[in-house]
């Protein structure tokens, strides 16, 4: 016997208040007389009202005590535990959107939820296991069958991988040392490493299949954009695809395509610049429709306004490097630069990126370093496809001793640091070339555009707002906000066509999200739908692997020898429950009926 809320005896307490209410309360006699007027001389009523009064007999009492302690025992949660054993099984199930497949009128997600249902036992119960980029539980631990079904029901595959690894980790868990794993996946191949600790029950059918496997937006000119988008045909033979960009439902351009097996073809579409999402489309039908259309976000612009220095020698080279890469805007003053290319500490102090160049201060300390001394810096953003070959990078020798306390060095010769980052917040960096600009040739090298683009790129990915906004399922989506300080420091991430959001932070956005299934979404500072946005990004499939139908498969176990463990469960005597509760109904009933006509 266990009580599941102790507490609920304190209604006990009613007895005793019952028992003294029947004390108190008159007990009157009924008397038949041949006329009211010979008892004119009786009191009427006590003057003194209720006094204490001995207990007679009385089934309303009786029933009145009964319901109280049965109240009392429900309220309690009085149970006699019901001991049984049952078997358990532990389920891995294929969460990638290949599941989605449509073939010969069936699709794979729907004949495993059938079939898992039909074979799932209503005595037996089950852990299920989604296998997705990150394996999550859908049922259980210990879900009987009605869960099972309940949860199967609303799950839906679209995950852009499945982590089979990970997945039977975790469902070993959930299990005996000897169990044997259930998997149910549409590409039993995939899992023939897992053979020897799981059953796999394919429900896949192989197909051919045509899938838009990558796409952007570049932003040409102020009124003029590009898409780019590559299309593959997984097995069939060759085919004639369209593909088509809508605006909402109006159709802007579209191509056709000659598609051979597994052969990716690119094309390019020239279109107007557009501050809306576009979608692109094949309509080829086939098996799986959800990598035959995406959404494409508006490009995002973030122009660089660079300010070089009047007195900067060789200043002309600077400005036709700077004036070479795309969205760059020439600033007159240092207050409205972004970055600053200056020879002056003053100026170097400004912007939220700078690059102060130390010029010797006679030929006599100067030291040279050529091409195959120069070390880039592995992770550096400014070193990025940046070959210092044929470069003789004439440097400040009397500087030296100051170079080694940088906190970053992106180019060095040997251990020296030449380019480094001096001063870092968390708003700004401020770099040291120790360059003699009057006597090296990095000016007539290839190098020297390279530089000076990846020193604006830089700047660029440090301004508030996101650097990309069409992005690939899987790829980390990197966050550079800049929130309103006088709103409240909520933020939250949105999905398109859900009512709340998915993801809430209390104090800022991280650095980094990863892990999103496809979807546009949108990033606000506040809690509701209406608060103002501060990024929109959109990240679609592009997945090959799940485009590719081919390998899928249909495998049906022996199901029969599949071993479970064996678990001993307690449950609640329901039975007991609707019995007190039955008593208590009757007990009420009663009370009622034998109600104490004296009273």
């Amino acid at each position: 016997m266990i009580f599941l809320n102790p507490l609920g005896l304190l209604a006990l307490l009613a007895i005793p208040i019952i028992l003294g209410l029947h004390f108190f309360r008159q007990q009157k006699k009924s008397r038949r007389v041949g006329g009211l007027h010979l008892w004119d001389f009786a009191r009427i009523a006590t003057p003194a009202g209720r006094r204490f009064e001995r207990l007679r007999n009385s089934l309303p009492l009786l029933y009145q005590l009964l319901a109280a302690l049965l109240v009392a025992l429900l309220l309690a949660g009085l149970d006699f535990p019901i001991k049984n054993s049952a078997r358990h099984f532990s389920i891995i199930i294929d969460d990638s959107v290949s599941m989605q497949a449509r073939v010969d009128g069936s699709v794979a997600a729907r004949r495993a939820v059938d079939e898992l249902t039909e074979w799932a036992q209503p005595g037996d119960r089950f852990t299920v296991v989604a296998a997705s980029n990150r394996p999550v539980v859908l049922a259980g631990p210990s879900a009987n069958k009605a869960e099972l079904v309940r949860a199967l029901a609303k799950w839906s595959p679209r995950s852009t991988a499945a982590n089979l690894d990970e997945a039977v980790n975790i469902a070993a868990k959930f299990g005996a040392k000897n169990s044997r794993i259930l998997l149910v996946t549409d590409n039993p191949e995939s899992a023939k490493h897992l053979k020897y600790s799981v059953t796999i029950w394919g429900v896949g059918r192989a197909a051919p299949n045509n899938g838009i496997i990558f796409a952007d937006r570049f932003r040409v000119s102020d009124d003029a954009e590009k898409i780019v988008a590559t299309v593959q045909r997984f097995g069939g033979g060759a085919a004639q695809e369209t593909l088509t960009v809508y605006h909402g439902e109006q159709a802007l351009t579209s191509t056709k395509i000659d598609l051979e097996t597994s052969r990716p073809v690119s094309v390019e579409l020239d279109l107007p610049a557009l501050d809306t999402s576009l979608r692109l489309a094949i309509t080829s039908g086939d098996p799986l429709a959800v990598d035959d259309s995406l959404i494409l976000a508006p490009v995002t612009i973030k122009p660089v306004n660079v300010y070089i220095a009047e007195g900067l020698p060789r200043r002309d080279t600077f400005v036709k490097a700077a004036s070479a890469v795309k969205d760059v805007l020439f600033a007159p003053t240092v207050a409205e630069a972004d970055l600053v290319f200056t020879n002056d500490a003053n100026e170097a102090a400004r912007g939220r990126r700078s690059y102060l160049f130390a010029a010797a201060e006679s030929t006599e300390s100067l030291r040279i370093a050529t091409g195959r001394d120069l070390v880039t810096g592995e992770d550096s953003a400014i070193a990025n496809n940046l070959s210092l070959a044929g470069v003789t990078w004439p440097f400040d020798g009397d500087a030296v001793a100051d170079a080694r306390t940088a906190l970053r060095a992106d180019i060095s010769y040997t251990s020296i640091p030449l380019v480094y980052a001096e001063r870092s917040t968390s708003a700004s960096v401020h770099y040291r070339v120790n360059l003699a600009l009057d006597a090296t040739n990095i000016f007539r090298q290839p190098a020297w555009p390279v530089l000076i683009m990846n020193m604006i790129e830089e700047c660029r990915a440090a301004l508030p707002g996101l650097s990309r906004v069409n992005l690939r399922a899987g790829e980390e989506v990197r966050l550079n906000l800049e929130p309103d300080p006088a709103v409240d420091q909520v933020f939250t991430l949105w999905r398109e066509a859900e009512a709340q959001p998915t993801q809430t932070w209390r104090s800022e956005p991280p650095a980094m999200l990863a892990g999103l299934p496809p979807g546009t979404y949108r990033i606000r500072q506040g809690d509701a739908a209406e608060s103002p946005a501060l990024a929109m990004f959109r990240v679609n499939l592009f997945s090959q692997a799940e485009s590719d139908l081919r390998p899928l498969s249909t495998v049906k176990p022996d199901l029969s020898r599949l071993s479970a463990d064996e678990t001993e469960r307690t449950e609640r005597n329901y039975l007991l429950y609707y019995a007190m509760m039955a008593g208590l109904i009757g007990c009420v009933v009663l009370g009622w009926v034998y109600h104490d006509a004296g009273h």
